[in-house]
């Protein structure tokens, strides 16, 4: 992760344990994170000095697809690496609209 060293990662997980755990392997590795449990709370966040968004895609209010469109569709070039313990097709080629990376399935279950 040469580059982005110093500079803020964040993430956007419905799921505590998820998102706490994000947190805390990046922190070790010694990446500032933001962490957020939804896409609303994220965009009333978002502004420049972010390294990447990691970005769960299956959350309740708005989705992490909704929340890369609303990033795209205002002309951020955000990194984003989209992930979820589903992997559909129309999430992955929705994905690839949006230009963005899909990541590996969650193992986590949801409650």
């Amino acid at each position: 992760m040469t580059g982005i060293t110093g500079q803020i990662i964040a993430v956007v997980d419905d799921d505590d344990a998820v998102r706490d755990s994000l947190r805390f392997f990046l922190e070790t590795v010694d990446h500032p994170v933001v962490a957020f449990a939804s896409g609303p709370e994220f965009l009333a966040y978002y502004g420049s000095g972010l390294a990447c968004l990691i970005l769960d895609h299956h959350m309740p209010e708005m989705t992490g697809l909704q929340v890369a469109e609303q990033l795209r569709g205002g002309g951020s070039r955000l990194p984003i690496f989209a992930g979820d313990r589903f992997a559909i097709a129309v999430h992955r080629s929705s994905c690839c609209r949006t230009r963005d990376r899909e990541g590996p399935r969650k193992t986590s279950q949801r409650r």
